[in-house]
């Protein structure tokens, strides 16, 4: 087994057989060595596991399978058990990084004894690699310009996602949080536990990694994640009380209310199930019960299926 590294790169591979070796080769690729990736096969449903197999032989490169499909959240933690780094990586198996990924973020990781983990900035990039987004920040990271300092009273605040593709930190603060936790979106309950263990996440200021959006992600997985969103905060709050009092009260009323009305419009709106619906804007007008366009569509969850029927086929009438 070679020496143990500076870093461990935890790749979770589920049903990614064409993208998988341009991921590894962005790893090959980095200007900085001292590292082992740990690529987790996670019982795929195409021919991911042959693909990793087909690779150039490289000693760093480690390749595990589980038996049955753990997810991504159970996959990414059993990497980490297997990691041998001072510093763990993550990097899902159909993103990519720039070669200047790991020193830049090492020089950020060693700057200050107050700085634990990091992310970056991040390319969007299609299923041929061509960037659809490129982000404004594309200078190479160095000390005249200021990282952003992401505390558990910004993350809750933050409507902006962080990619677990651009995150790196030091190994014991994966051992205190305890890893990633199953259910929804488990990268948001990641990064709010962190900060909920007072590890503050210090954003590089450089374009350092692309992000794969393929492209029926952007219509089959959009109102689904505002569902997933509103659940990852509302299992964070129950799971987590003590640390949900430090963020100003006003704040958490706000963003609960925001992403409740958002999580049951989806069934309201698009798919008709009332119930749902009227599950999400309960929890709404708790945190704020002077919000009357919500108590409007909340009363309409409630209505008789033929009273609606009936307001319908007037609507339509007039309509003519």
């Amino acid at each position: 087994m070679p020496s143990k590294p500076r870093v461990s790169v935890i790749v979770p591979a589920y049903n990614c057989a064409p993208l998988i070796g341009r991921t590894l080769t962005s790893v090959q690729q980095q200007d900085f060595q001292d590292w082992e990736v740990i690529v987790i096969e996670d019982a795929s449903k195409d021919d991911t596991w042959d693909a990793c197999n087909a690779l150039e032989p490289d000693p760093r490169l480690q390749l595990l399978r589980n038996p049955k499909n753990l997810g991504s959240a159970g996959t990414r933690n059993r990497g980490i058990n297997a990691a041998r780094g001072d510093y763990i990586a993550f990097l899902d198996a159909d993103d990519r990084w720039y070669p200047n990924f790991l020193s830049t973020q090492l020089k950020v990781l060693t700057s200050s004894p107050g700085i634990h983990c990091v992310c970056s900035d991040f390319d969007l990039i299609d299923e041929n690699d061509a960037i659809t987004f490129a982000s404004s920040a594309r200078f190479a990271y160095d000390t005249s310009h200021p990282l952003q300092r992401h505390t558990l009273a910004s993350l809750w605040e933050s409507s902006r996602n962080l990619i677990p593709s651009t995150f790196i930190a030091e190994r014991q603060v994966l051992e205190k949080v305890g890893g990633f936790q199953e259910g929804y979106w488990e990268d948001i309950n990641f990064w709010l536990r962190l900060g909920a263990a007072d590890f503050d996440i210090f954003e590089t200021p450089a374009v350092l990694a692309s992000y794969r959006l393929h492209s029926n992600q952007k219509t089959k997985n959009a109102e689904r994640m505002r569902v997933a969103r509103a659940e990852a905060y509302r299992t964070f709050v129950t799971g987590y009380p003590d640390a949900v009092r430090r963020i100003p009260r006003d704040s958490v009323r706000r963003k609960l209310h925001e992403l409740y009305v958002s999580a049951g419009d989806v069934p309201f709106w698009l798919e008709h199930d009332y119930a749902a619906a009227s599950r999400y804007y309960l929890l709404a007008m708790r945190q704020d019960p002077f919000d009357m366009n919500t108590a409007a569509k909340l009363a309409w969850s409630h209505t008789p299926d033929i009273v609606r029927r009936t307001v319908r086929s007037l609507r339509q009438s007039l309509a003519r």
